[in-house]
């Protein structure tokens, strides 16, 4: 696998106190860290420059973009947006591709974003996602892109498991829609003590599917109403042995990123624990 990591945005990523890339990824490089993801602007006028500039950095530092994560989810409530947001879709995707990068990942949001909501479940929020993904197939495949949209599955959203995303994939049936793996999403109160076997069942059940991966952790809320919370990799009790144990099936150069940190010790910290993790397991953290 790529072990790669999000970028720090803390004060060691600025300039002045201006956000700055090449510091940034400098930040990854010195920290022996070669793979990375991050957003692209959240201004869908400055997509483009932010993309040229992105990779400029990567070239300038050696970090290698493993993913770029979408700045929206794909949030469709109506028929009316469907196209509109495929075609939003489709212009990351060409823009991914155009710097080397395959993976663009998203969520899928309802009303309440990811948070629960009646409509996450329903069969009106299935048929109205797969008719955008259907548009951004339609559309990827006349283009000839090679980029993909790799959905996340996420316990509180129409993608709720495992099987659910795979079902969905293979009803598009298109080589730009694709899977992600994150099952710290799909954990709940019930598994989180005990959940190889549901980390192992998940990468059965999407197979060749996924094409890239998040790490994290959580931990069981401090309340008696049962709940989950992010940490930080290694303080929570997340099964990230078994979770390595399943990547290093995938295929080689397989991308699996750290995510949700913002200072830059943290992310050193968090890799150097999942790589020394890795290594003690015989599993090789950066695979070409």
């Amino acid at each position: 696998m790529k072990l790669g990591t999000n970028v720090p945005f803390d004060e060691l990523a600025q300039i002045n106190g201006v956000y700055n890339l090449d510091k940034a990824l400098g930040c990854l490089a010195s920290a022996g860290i070669r793979g990375c993801m991050i957003n692209f602007a959240a201004d869908e006028s400055r997509w483009e420059i932010f993309t040229r500039d992105l990779d400029r950095a990567c070239r300038a530092t050696g970090v290698e973009l493993l993913e770029y994560v979408a700045p929206f989810q794909i949030q469709v409530l109506s028929r009316e947006q469907c196209e509109p947001g495929a075609r939003q879709i489709v212009r990351l995707l060409e823009l991914a591709e155009s710097i080397g990068c395959r993976e663009v990942c998203a969520g899928v949001g309802g009303p309440n974003s990811i948070y629960p909501h009646p409509w996450n479940r329903s069969q009106a929020c299935h048929d109205l996602l797969k008719e955008t993904c259907e548009i951004i197939a339609g559309e990827s495949a006349r283009r000839n892109l090679k980029a993909r949209l790799v959905l996340e599955p996420i316990y509180t959203t129409i993608l709720w498991s495992p099987i659910v995303l795979a079902r969905f994939v293979d009803e598009i049936r298109s080589p730009n829609i694709q899977g992600h793996m994150d099952i710290a999403n799909c954990l709940t109160f019930d598994n989180i003590y005990d959940h190889a076997e549901f980390i192992r069942d998940a990468f059965t059940v999407l197979g060749d599917r996924i094409h890239s991966a998040h790490i994290k952790d959580i931990a069981p809320t401090r309340n008696y109403y049962p709940g989950l919370t992010e940490c930080l990799v290694g303080d929570g009790v997340m099964d990230n042995r078994t979770y390595l144990e399943c990547l290093s099936r995938m295929s080689p150069g397989f991308p699996a990123i750290i995510e949700h940190m913002s200072a830059m010790a943290d992310v050193a910290r968090s890799y150097q624990r999942i790589k020394a993790m890795a290594e003690g397991m015989n599993i090789s953290a950066w695979c070409e």
